[in-house]
């Protein structure tokens, strides 16, 4: 029987050396894995879970928005938009009057109305990065959006980059078509990686297709398609 001690201990108590009754043990602490490699999209910086899903989608809109604003003056205009799209057209040796290419700039070009549907706010043509994030928020996300312009704007360009016809591009074709975007040649090989899923050194249409989806939509921080824009 175990006999209970209800006496409070004396005033030298606290001076006694500890004694330990339990083997010692030893415990091996893994430290969180650093979020700063090639990999990693300014994960580190978003702290609680809630925060971070809507933190994803805002540190891409960001990018996206520094990206398309190629003169840094702050605003987006048609003209920023409508000269990735000559580009685009310009890697490939194409025409606007070609099939191609007509599909391409008019790609382009309903993606840039798309952003102006009800974001435009003073009515003058462009796009502030406040009203950048609202035209993404409700009519590219929101309002079928990435469906209804961002995905064809994006077969185009496959249609056009696909000189060989097999549905398919590989590393170089794949740096060659983000580089019109402003994507240097070492992240576009990382995203490529990351998104040829099957790992064949090819990307399918559907392959590239699941990263813009990830990139537009995805509050997954690890989503493969968060970097298809480049590194951020």
């Amino acid at each position: 029987m175990t006999r209970m001690i209800s006496e409070r201990p004396g005033p030298d108590f606290l001076d006694r050396p500890a004694v330990h009754c339990f083997p010692s043990i030893s415990m091996k602490v893994s430290k969180p894995s650093p979020r700063n490699d090639v990999g990693t999209i300014s994960r580190g910086r978003i702290g609680r879970r809630g925060n971070a899903m809507a933190g994803a989608l805002h540190q891409k809109a960001e990018h996206r928005f520094d990206m398309w604003d190629t003169n840094r003056d702050g605003v987006l205009t048609e003209d920023e938009f409508v000269r990735v799209g000559q580009g685009i057209l310009d890697t490939y040796g194409a025409s606007e009057d070609s099939p191609e290419g007509k599909a391409v700039m008019e790609g382009i070009r309903a993606f840039w109305e798309r952003h102006l549907e009800g974001m435009d706010l003073n009515d003058d043509g462009r796009i502030s990065r406040e009203e950048y994030r609202g035209a993404l928020e409700v009519n590219i996300r929101g309002n079928n959006g990435v469906e209804a312009v961002v995905v064809p704007f994006w077969e185009a360009i496959l249609d056009l980059a696909d000189e060989s016809g097999d549905g398919a591009l590989d590393a170089a074709e794949f740096v060659q078509i983000m580089a019109a975007f402003g994507v240097s040649e070492d992240d576009a090989k990382y995203t490529f990686g990351a998104i040829d899923a099957d790992d064949n050194g090819e990307i399918t249409t559907d392959e590239w297709l699941r990263a813009l989806r990830e990139f537009w939509t995805s509050t997954d921080h690890d989503a493969p398609g968060n970097t298809l824009f480049g590194r951020y």
